[in-house]
């Protein structure tokens, strides 16, 4: 049984649920109709999602139920889970150091981004948010450049092109 899209009046093979709610449009209606929905209701919906967010995130339960269903699919998938550490030891064994040796007081981390200059970039939990970019390689743990997070991911992006 086909049906025409009501907007464009192109032939439509209508889903279940088109056809339990009764909606005929096509992909690229649909799509025009979502968007422009969503454009004009962008403030109800960051209040909901924000109201949401309080209700949910912030509650243990929560955290917990994420926590058991990304446990869940490890262990479904567990060709797909990717260990880093054992795909890259020797970027594993640089970042090991330099932590080593923050944490020891051999390097002290700058107050500043190095990239941009901005000073005191956006911390969290009262840590410093600057990334330690190995801009030589891993084979020298100890010599990088502090970035924020901005800066170094223009770094990585401009060497992967």
């Amino acid at each position: 049984m086909s049906k025409h899209c009501p907007v464009c009046g192109v032939e439509v093979q209508p889903t279940a649920v088109q056809l339990k709610y009764g909606t005929y449009m096509c992909g690229p209606c649909r799509k025009s109709y979502t968007r422009r929905w969503q454009r004009e209701h962008r403030g109800d919906i960051s209040k909901r999602m924000n109201e949401w967010r309080r209700r949910n995130i912030s509650s243990e339960e929560f955290r917990e139920k994420q926590r058991l269903r990304r446990e869940k699919w490890r262990r479904n998938n567990p060709d797909r889970v990717v260990c880093s550490r054992k795909k890259h030891p020797q970027k594993t064994w640089a970042r090991s150091q330099l932590y080593l040796a923050v944490k020891g007081g051999k390097i002290n981390k700058p107050t500043h981004c190095s990239g941009c200059g901005i000073i005191d970039p956006k911390t969290h939990n009262g840590k410093s948010a600057l990334h330690g970019h190995h801009y030589r390689a891993y084979k020298f743990p100890l010599k990088v450049k502090w970035l924020c997070s901005t800066c170094h991911g223009k770094k990585h992006r401009r060497f992967s092109k």
